[in-house]
């Protein structure tokens, strides 16, 4: 068959559909967090207040984090940045957040939400002291 479960069995990839295959897209965009806010990324909404759909949030201070919500999973990418890389590496994953220290534009971060969905976020512009904003696109499948 061309369809192959990938490791850990978030859901079934072709080669070359960058992980794709039989994944509902669910959400997308592009966001501008804030240092201390909370993003939902089904709903593409930020708050500075956790509540039950938050994702994620940006704490910074003596460096920049994006630190996840309880039960959700945050890597960097090292593959190709897409949905098949994000679902092999997050199984072998438990961090809850991850430091923007030395991360560059067009890093990818890998989320593994407590509804086992998958997003990419790609960063696009990184916070910093003068400027705590953190611009990023991202895809959201189901």
């Amino acid at each position: 068959s061309a369809t192959s479960p990938p490791a850990g069995g978030l859901g079934p990839t072709r080669p070359g559909d960058g992980g794709t295959a039989d994944a509902q897209l669910v959400a997308e965009g592009t966001l501008e967090l804030r240092e201390s806010d909370y993003v939902d990324l089904a709903t593409g909404t930020m708050s500075s207040s956790r509540d039950a759909g938050s994702d994620f949030f940006l704490i910074g201070g003596d460096g920049f984090f994006l630190d996840a919500a309880v039960g959700e999973t945050l890597a960097l990418a090292h593959g190709a940045g897409d949905r098949a890389d994000c679902a092999e590496t997050l199984p072998r994953r438990t961090d809850a957040s991850v430091s923007l220290r030395g991360v560059r534009p067009g890093a990818v971060v890998c989320l593994l939400t407590s509804d086992l969905e998958i997003a990419v976020l790609s960063l696009e512009k990184l916070p910093s002291v003068g400027s705590p904003v953190l611009r990023f696109g991202y895809r959201l499948w189901h």
